[in-house]
């Protein structure tokens, strides 16, 4: 193909880990098959090349050997009317055609800019060779004005490669979730040893992005109506560049040609659910996939063992189905466990069934009904699948409300199906209760229930029965459908005496307001008191056998304690508890203003700690006397007078305080004066040459112009820097009469002889960063010691010294010199650290009953590999997908701390700081 030439970028994103023939599946980690989304890496060879100096007469061929099929992009495309664009592989037997007016289907990519118009993908070109050629009014092609530019390819990897993938490329444990020996085999290889299973795989398809991921998708119900997992599909603009391959398999068992796909794009996004890991969506040209015809949805958990099978796409082949399983005892596929906790508890259903990455979005359909389960999302052996139980309230209404059935258009003809017998048992000592209406028919109704017990039987859907003793005993239920049809089911129930409930007694110690309540003294006559719960009557619970509680305020309260034992049973008592608190005495407090002979006196700042004051009684000592938190006075005649305040709190209890007054026909107003002597920083202040000629000073106040301040006659202040400052000098006389003084004073502080100086610079480039102390210098000429200290805890020695910071800030580093005589010199400087990251993480608990679970989400550089630390130790390092789960079980309230890290970098991302949750 001339012109079109380049570098060629590969990237590979896989997940799922193979298990080899363990059949423990309990205790391996899921793995979301979300990262295992592209089934081949995907070759992008960009090009640069412009279609504008000939209207082509000749076709451009397009060949990747080996390839599945090709996938032009361009970016321009400005063609005269009359004159049309073809995409087709050699034979012209599958032809795209676009022009300036009429467009077959195609995708778009937003990321890239398409609009649709002059940038858009082309539809793929299934086999390894696309040919381009212009058809049509050629002489309208104008060099200046029309062009087409083909900038970027998309492809699979070629036959040759794909053969040696996982040997070559990647570990086969991190390409494939196959449990145990692989068992997937294309569909046409199952047409003859099960039909009914081949048959309902045809409504399942391949879903190709833009980006070249692949995933499985399926038609659900009669209407335009197809479901794929979220981690595949999960917006309006992925779905706009999705491409969605209808009868995609092999023609021969074992084969690597595929008979022709039928091709259709993403319409419109219509429910989608990050949790539930579910997109629902339509599709462009719904007509010409109708023939495949749709699956049916199964609102049951599915029981233990329940035969199941999967048609899937696993790594972008021809479609395969998981039928056989060597991991179960039966040789086929089952439900290993209905109950497994996938993003909420017990969303999920998990299996041994081979799945492959790409085979996301898959329907796990159940071999008794024919109808899906579950949307498989998650590798890891087990393998699990998000039950339709849980999706259906989210999307019922895109169905009307009616569960699909499947095969409704009668494309599939189904004989009778047995019922299914399920026993729901609740037993309460040696009663128990039994239940058949769990049990179900999917193509009809169940007409007759059938119970043997103990020798007897009984015709009923449910039934309660009383065993004489404690023991284990075997029931059998047999239902029978309304076309004859039966099905059996044998269980073991276990039944034992009544519980007898706990005994629950508790005492109290109470001292003041703290008390300590102990329920040692309950018991258990047939078990273990397994738990104790305390209401304490303020609003406030508590567990545990004894509980130390503190009360707020007096009064009577209502302590209960439940106890629960080994077996649920409960048992409650209570009894109230007095707290009575000693009363603190009030605080009292007098302000005095007077002026001549009135005074007016307030006691608004007194105070009482555990109460409130209720009388104030004044004591003027003339003989005069009030009451009041207020009052005025007014003195006969001049003199020295002594208030004395008392104040009475709510309880009883009391306080007093006095103040001294002059009072006077007329206050003359005070002197202030006042001298210095300073000696280097340091000065003494006097102002005992301040004089008040009708009375005494009763306050001095300095502020001494470095913003400190100071109280008394004499006073003492060392400042510390050079510079001049304005001292001021307040007093104020009995009277309440003031005067001020100011002066300006200069001080010079004496220069250090022989001390060094330290002087450093500073280079960080993020969060690494370099201080070097070489424009220090001693008056001796020569620096003993550099001792660092860096702001975060960390210090260092040496004249250059380089530190890492482990978060963004701004940090006071200290640089203390010291030369050959032992003098020292010390400078210090604010430095920034912000690093320049290129990655973010994100993380959140998700929490069970069972399980507590850090789920980590980051944008990282294009990485192969990500270090993930939790409280700064290395927790594990696995391929960069984006996405981790640790399960962390550590006592509610922990904190922890996560952060990421490129190990080729050694770029790290912010750390994020958890609490763990009460599980």
């Amino acid at each position: 193909m001339q012109g079109l030439h380049g570098r060629v970028l590969m990237a590979v994103a896989v997940a799922g880990i193979a298990t080899g023939a363990s059949a423990q599946y309990a205790e391996k980690p899921k793995t979301p098959v979300f990262y295992g989304s592209l089934s081949h890496p995907v070759t992008l060879r960009e090009q640069r090349t412009r279609y504008a100096n000939t209207p082509l007469l000749a076709p451009i061929r397009h060949q990747v050997e080996g390839a599945r099929f090709v996938k032009l992009h361009f970016s321009r495309f400005e063609l005269p009317r009359g004159v049309t664009l073809e995409v087709s592989n050699p034979l012209s037997t599958e032809t795209w055609r676009y022009s300036a007016t009429v467009r077959d289907p195609f995708t778009i990519d937003k990321e890239r800019g398409d609009d649709g118009r002059q940038a858009f993908w082309a539809m793929s070109i299934s086999g390894d060779t696309a040919m381009v050629r212009l058809t049509g009014d050629l002489a309208a092609f104008d060099p200046e004005i029309h062009g087409f530019e083909i900038d970027t390819y998309l492809t699979d990897i070629p036959t040759t490669k794909r053969k040696n993938l996982s040997k070559n490329l990647l570990p086969v444990d991190e390409l494939e979730t196959n449990c145990g020996e692989s068992e997937l085999y294309d569909a046409i290889c199952w047409a003859d040893s099960y039909p009914d299973h081949y048959e309902r795989s045809q409504p399942v398809a391949m879903i190709i992005s833009s980006s070249g991921k692949k995933c499985t998708a399926w038609r659900v119900g009669r209407d335009n109506r197809l479901f794929t997992a979220r981690h595949c599909i999960s917006s309006q603009a992925q779905l706009d560049g999705a491409e969605i391959w209808f009868d995609y398999q092999s023609s021969v068992c074992g084969s690597e040609d595929a008979v022709p796909a039928v091709k259709v794009t993403g319409d419109e996004l219509l429910a989608e659910h990050y949790k539930l890991d579910f997109t629902l969506f339509t599709v462009n040209d719904f007509t010409r996939i109708q023939g495949f015809g749709n699956i049916g949805l199964d609102l049951r958990d599915g029981d233990i063992g329940e035969e199941i099978f999967i048609p899937q796409h696993g790594l972008g082949r021809p479609k395969q189905i998981a039928i056989e399983s060597d991991m179960n005892g039966s040789g086929v596929c089952e439900i290993d466990d209905n109950d497994i906790d996938g993003f909420y508890e017990g969303s999920d259903i998990g299996y041994m069934c081979d799945t492959t990455t790409s085979s996301s979005g898959a329907p796990v359909l159940s071999g008794e009904t024919g109808r899906a389960l579950g949307l498989h999302h998650w590798g890891g052996c087990a393998n699990s699948a998000v039950k339709f139980s849980r999706i259906w309230p989210e999307v019922s209404e895109y169905f009307n409300g009616v569960v699909p059935s499947g095969n409704a258009n009668g494309d599939w003809a189904e004989p009778n199906r047995a019922p299914v017998a399920r026993i729901s048992t609740e037993c309460e000592g040696l009663s128990c209760t039994f239940d058949a209406s769990g049990s179900s028919d999917v193509d009809g109704s169940i007409a007759e229930w059938l119970w043997l017990l103990e020798g007897e039987t009984v015709i009923d859907e449910r039934f309660e029965h009383e065993f004489d003793v404690a023991g284990e005993y075997e029931i059998e239920l047999t239902v029978i459908d309304d076309e004859g049809a039966s099905t059996s089911r044998r269980e073991t129930v276990a039944v034992s005496e009544p519980n007898e409930a706990p005994e629950a007694r508790f005492s109290s110690t109470c001292v003041q307001d703290a008390c300590t309540f102990d329920a040692g003294g309950s018991r258990d006559n047939d078990g273990s008191i397994a738990e104790w719960q305390w209401s304490l009557g303020d609003g406030n619970e508590a567990t545990g056998e004894i509980v130390e509680h503190r009360f707020d305020e007096e009064g009577d309260y209502w302590v209960s304690l439940t106890v629960s034992d080994n077996d649920g049973a409960e048992n409650s008592t209570g009894h109230s508890v007095t707290i009575s608190i000693p009363n603190q005495e009030p605080r009292a407090r007098i302000a005095v203003s007077c002026e001549k002979l009135s005074c007016s006196v307030d006691a608004s700042d007194s105070s009482d700690p555990d109460g409130e004051i209720v009388a104030w009684t004044w004591d003027f000592g003339d003989g005069g006397q009030a009451s009041g938190s207020s009052a005025q006075h007014e003195y006969g005649e001049a003199g020295s007078y002594r208030i004395e305040l008392t104040v009475e709190d709510d309880e009883g209890a009391l306080d007093s305080t006095s103040f001294t007054v002059e009072a006077s026909n007329s206050n003359v107003e005070p002197s202030a004066r006042f001298e210095w002597a300073c000696s280097e920083g340091r000065c003494v202040f006097d102002a005992t040459a301040s004089s008040d000629p009708d009375g005494e000073i009763a306050s001095w106040s300095w502020s001494f112009g470095d913003g400190e301040r100071a109280s008394g006659a004499q006073v003492e202040h060392n400042y510390d820097a050079d510079g001049d400052y304005l001292v001021t000098l307040r007093i104020t006389d009995n009277g309440g009469m003031a005067d001020s003084s100011r002066k300006s004073l200069t001080i010079r502080l004496p220069e250090p002889e022989n001390e060094p100086l330290a002087s450093f610079s500073v280079d960080c480039d993020g969060r690494e960063c370099l201080l070097d102390a070489g424009s220090s210098t001693a008056a001796d000429g020569s620096i003993t010691s550099y001792d660092w200290s860096f702001g975060d805890g960390s210090t260092g020695t040496g004249s250059a010294v380089s530190h890492r910071y482990d978060e963004d800030g701004n940090y006071t580093v200290t640089l203390k010199v010291t030369d050959g005589k032992k003098d020292s010199g010390v400078s210090r400087r604010i430095v920034r650290v912000e690093s320049e990251r290129g990655m973010t993480l994100n993380a959140e608990w998700v929490s069970t009953k069972r399980q507590l679970t850090a789920v980590l989400n980051w944008t990282a550089r294009e990485s192969g590999r990500i270090e993930v630390y939790r409280n700064d130790r290395l927790l594990t390092t696995v391929m960069n997908q984006g996405f981790y789960q640790d399960r962390y079980l550590k006592a509610a309230g922990t904190l922890v701390r996560y952060r990421i890290c490129e190990p080729t970098s050694g770029l790290c991302s912010q750390t994020v700081k958890l609490r763990s949750p009460k599980t």
